[in-house]
């Protein structure tokens, strides 16, 4: 079942690289568009750990525990996301460091108008754009750290759906 599970997530880290070298091709701007990179990633991610789970649970004859259901999502996701965090170094910290900045300064007026529609004074504005200076989110430390936040939240996923496709003895 790991090795299945492995598999998908070669697979899955292969796809999420394939979409980020074409969001980078066709428009850089795309990246710092939050419901579409919500989209674009999560929906693939979900659908490889169900995916994961269910597979894993044919092979066994429709068995499988809590444990082998969570594994096999867990396995797919953090492999996934591991190639995917290796394409983005390749990518931004590489091939087009430059490509980073603009993204970086995209977000930040993003961020910005979206503060604004919400009120935000122009003090709290201030404070976060210095603080989004500050903090490159393409820093080998931050990819590090945003690897391990995207398991513990896919962790958020794992859980129910682990819990509703197990099916024991």
């Amino acid at each position: 079942m790991k090795k299945k599970s492995i598999d998908l997530g070669i697979k899955l880290g292969t796809l999420l690289f394939i979409i980020t070298a074409i969001i980078y091709i066709v428009d850089i701007n795309y990246f710092s568009n939050f419901l579409l990179m919500l989209l674009v990633y999560k929906v693939p991610v979900i659908s490889f750990g169900i995916y994961a789970i269910i597979n894993n649970k044919k092979m066994n004859n429709g068995l499988i525990s809590f444990k082998e259901a969570f594994t096999s999502y867990f396995l797919c996701i953090a492999i996934g996301y591991f190639i995917h965090n290796l394409g983005i170094i390749a990518i931004f910290k590489f091939i087009d460091p430059g490509a980073a900045e603009i993204i970086i300064e995209n977000t930040m007026v993003v961020m910005k108008e979206w503060m604004k529609s919400f009120g935000a004074t122009s003090e709290m504005i201030s404070a976060t754009m210095q603080e989004m200076q500050k903090n490159n989110p393409y820093s080998y430390f931050n990819i590090a750290t945003e690897f391990f936040t995207r398991l513990l939240m896919n962790t958020i996923f794992a859980i129910p759906l682990a819990l509703m496709l197990k099916k024991q003895n």
